[in-house]
């Protein structure tokens, strides 16, 4: 990857200094997003990708790009105009239609989106605590993702980036109180309207594609809980008698959202302890899963032992399944 950005690099200075090429300038900086976005991603890579590829402090970096890219997209008619077969090849890949200004725009809203992930995940202050300005930051991000994702009539990225962007604000407020003060607030965003607004506009644009189920899955299992902690059961069961197969879509979302409700006092429940360990058991350390199935009855203590002893480590399951065994209820 750093061999070719090299590639990519060394070409896009040697335009820059003959002043003649706009295109080999463009795609020095999308071989620079692809870079940053391996370092914005996973930070176990960041220090490796700067090494390895020459960068800089990565926030500079990737503002500095996302800034390319906002200014190019502004001017779709200019991109159309570029002859350039490399510039030309590459977007015929991204675009079936070859039309540079939207590849350019799509390109703008997956780099800001990645930007804004890498800012919500890192919006902690000095003590290790929520920082409620930078995840204020990270929303606006995720604000300005989905109304690309409007704007290019890209409902499911508009949706599931609008989605993030309440997480994080909600997230802000600290406290359901302060979340519902917040929401109360005239000089504030009303982020409670946000919630039903936004599952309204998921209800009336339900594409049957997997990509925007999932979506909307998501959104409507927040909703729910929003409206069970507002005290409003009706309305839950209301929507559940409706849309519990979009819910369904989903079963880890179904799961964990029923469970929610319970503990709001809504009875409708998660199934019994099987369907949460059909559910989750997979997304569980293989080494793990023994000690799922006995604590719910589904083995004894002398299987689970034996279902540790065929695994290549077994050591780690032993133990959880004695500390298990030791924590059961007389």
């Amino acid at each position: 990857m750093c061999l070719l950005y090299g590639e990519v690099k060394k070409r896009g200075a040697a335009a820059a200094l003959n002043n003649n090429s706009t295109a080999q300038r463009l795609l020095h900086v999308v071989a620079r997003a692809h870079v940053l976005a391996t370092a914005l991603e996973n930070d176990g890579l960041a220090s490796v990708v700067k090494g390895r590829c020459g960068l800089g402090d990565i926030m500079k970096e990737a503002e500095a790009v996302r800034g390319t890219l906002d200014e190019a997209a502004a001017h779709p008619e200019e991109l159309r105009k570029i002859k350039n077969e490399d510039f030309a090849e590459w977007v015929t890949t991204k675009s079936p239609t070859d039309d540079a200004g939207i590849v350019i725009k799509n390109l703008r809203s997956w780099f800001t989106y990645e930007l804004a992930y890498y800012k919500l995940n890192h919006a902690l202050n000095e003590r290790g605590e929520l920082d409620e300005e930078k995840l204020k930051e990270a929303a606006k991000e995720f604000e300005n993702v989905a109304e690309i994702g409007r704007a290019l009539g890209q409902w499911e990225n508009y949706l599931a980036s609008s989605n993030w962007a309440l997480r994080a604000r909600i997230l802000a407020a600290k406290s359901w109180e302060e979340f519902l003060k917040m929401a109360e607030d005239p000089q504030k965003p009303k982020a409670t309207e946000s919630i039903k607004k936004l599952w309204e506009e998921t209800e009336k644009r339900i594409e049957p594609t997997a990509g925007y189920l999932a979506t909307a899955a998501a959104i409507l299992g927040e909703y729910l809980v929003y409206l069970a902690a507002s005290g409003k059961k009706k309305e839950v069961e209301e929507l559940l008698k409706e849309w519990r197969w979009l819910l369904d879509y989903r079963p880890e979302v179904s799961v964990a959202t029923r469970l929610m409700l319970v503990l709001f006092g809504i009875k409708e429940g998660a199934g019994q302890g099987e369907v949460v360990v059909d559910v989750f058991v997979s997304q569980l350390l293989p080494e793990l899963w023994p000690t799922l199935l006995m604590q719910t009855g589904r083995i004894q203590k002398e299987q689970a032992l034996k279902e540790c002893a065929k695994l290549p480590k077994p050591e780690v399951c032993v133990v959880a399944v004695a500390a298990a065994d030791r924590l059961k209820p007389e």
